[in-house]
């Protein structure tokens, strides 16, 4: 496999991870800014 195809796969797989931990990073930034509940 050529060093391009290696290339094209290695910024396919960041941007790939980058659009699957979009809700991941929102539901922690949410998290983050509001105060934690306490359990009653």
């Amino acid at each position: 496999v050529s060093w391009q195809g290696h290339l094209c796969g290695g910024i396919a797989g960041v941007v790939a991870a980058y659009v699957l931990s979009s809700p991941e990073r929102k539901a922690r930034a949410l998290r983050k800014a509001r105060p934690p509940q306490l359990a009653t």
